[in-house]
């Protein structure tokens, strides 16, 4: 039988929505660094995005061949990653953070064809270019273009922005994010398309993204949180999505007030450089509605500042890793009751929490947390020895985190498996003793970590960083 449904895509998916909303406001950015702002339609960046997705296929990049993608936060980004998608290559999105060696590393491991980066990285991409041979195309965006390398926008202006004629599957690779995980090498996790669209279609649902919605993409999008979650999710929904070339908690607070942000995700720490402004009370964010926050535990006093500064958001807590998207959200009306809790399972996912033996626990006993469904990953590049392991006869990701169940059928997650700290005999997670430091008046931050022990084994030592004064 003829399967219709198996020609869709997530550069599909953007085109259709283009076209239902054309002259509605799609991206507004805004380079805090120039202080200098620029917007597009969705008609306006889908047109840029075929010139792109044109410009690739006839420097002679096509289907499967791996594109890498070197900017901050800008919308060349989000050009190139669906430029990428449209004509079947795989996106490689690369951590700006990383070392010289570390790009290299991860730029030729992906076996990536093309390299696109901005022209404020191009020291770094000068020094890794000789240990780069697999990369044939070069393409900068800017106005000091290196030599043998392509111009991002001259080659926009020489190319047709039609559709590219090429056929997408949702069974073909969408992306491969890098996990660096606790060990090792980082490892490139490999995204369908219909993993990704699961996970933006999810969330947008979820959320409540619309067209009506503006929403603030501030993570980086080098990651899956910051791409998939928010940014993609708004952009297939018809939202407005604002985004800074970088964090700035100030700038943030003002892009909320200037742009009238209805919808916010902000990790953990961006919470607390924000909440720590010492005059955060005088901007205006009555537009905000929802606030999601995930990539680290949300510990209590920073929940309860939340909703005591932005009274009218929904607070939600999500739990995700780059193999399996979203796992499991906290609804706003659980996020107070159900204290260090990351919520119930996504409903695109099955869920359980298995014991050594691999059975299922019982609640209030701990055990790896394991997940399947639509939008979990496909497996590891290049390495099937490390996705064979990683799978559950019966194909069930094993997420490598420690949890357990509630009587109501809430996760609450504790550690990574291996970084349990285990003292006496007792296993210790980091999680619990956190949650109790960060309520003493004077903590700012804290992590909690084991040191060898000659009584004990190991001891439990926590890292704080104070308030100031």
């Amino acid at each position: 039988m003829y399967q219709q449904r198996r020609f869709l895509s997530v550069g599909i998916t953007f085109k259709l929505t283009a076209n239902c909303y054309p002259d509605h406001t799609a991206i507004i950015y805004w380079n805090i660094d120039k202080d200098k702002m620029e917007q597009a339609t969705y008609k306006t960046l889908n047109n840029r995005v075929n010139r792109l997705a044109n410009a690739l296929q006839n420097l002679g990049v096509g289907k499967e061949d791996k594109v890498a993608i070197f900017f901050h936060n800008e919308p060349r980004f989000i050009e190139s990653y669906l430029a990428s998608l449209k004509i079947g290559a795989v996106a490689v999105p690369i951590n700006v953070r990383l070392s010289a060696r570390e790009i290299t590393y991860e730029v030729d491991f992906a076996d990536c064809k093309a390299l696109i980066y901005s022209e404020d990285l191009a020291g770094v991409v000068e020094e890794i270019r000789p240990n780069l041979p697999k990369v044939k195309t070069w393409i900068c965006r800017g106005e000091k273009i290196p030599e043998n390398t392509f111009s991002y926008e001259e080659l926009l202006t020489r190319s047709s922005e039609e559709e590219p004629n090429v056929q997408v599957h949702l069974d073909d690779d969408c992306v491969i994010y890098f996990t660096a995980g606790t060990t090792g090498l980082p490892k490139g996790a490999v995204r369908t398309h219909e993993a990704e669209l699961w996970h933006c279609i999810t969330n947008a649902l979820r959320f409540g993204f619309n067209p009506e919605a503006v929403v603030g993409g501030i993570p980086p999008f080098f990651h899956i949180a910051g791409l998939g979650s928010f940014a993609m999710a708004g952009l297939t929904a018809g939202s407005t999505l604002v985004f800074l070339n970088r964090f700035d908690p100030r700038r943030v607070m003002e892009a909320i007030e200037k742009f009238r942000i209805t919808h916010i995700f902000l990790v953990p720490a961006m919470t607390i450089a924000i909440q720590n402004l010492p005059d955060v009370d005088k901007y205006d964010a009555s537009s905000l509605k929802v606030y999601m926050s995930a990539s680290a535990p949300l510990l209590t006093e920073q929940k309860k500042w939340i909703l005591k500064r932005f009274p009218n958001v929904k607070l939600w807590e999500g739990y995700g890793i780059t193999e399996g998207g979203d796992v499991a959200y906290i609804p706003p009306e659980y996020i107070v009751r159900k204290d260090m809790c990351v919520g119930k399972p996504d409903f695109s996912k099955e869920v359980k929490i298995v014991n050594e033996e691999g059975k299922e626990v019982v609640p209030g006993e701990f055990g790896e947390v394991l997940v399947r469904g639509p939008g979990v990953f496909s497996g590891y590049y290049k390495d099937p020895e490390k996705t064979r392991e990683s799978f559950t006869p019966d194909g069930f990701f094993r997420t490598g985190d420690v949890g357990k169940y509630d009587e109501e059928g809430f996760i609450y997650l504790v550690d990574r498996i291996k970084d349990m700290v285990i003292t006496g005999g007792e296993n210790v997670y980091a999680a619990e003793v956190e949650n109790i430091l960060a309520t003493h008046p004077a903590v700012r931050e804290c992590a909690m970590f084991g040191v060898p022990d000659p009584k004990w084994g190991e001891a439990v030592v926590a890292a704080v960083v104070v308030k100031p004064g």
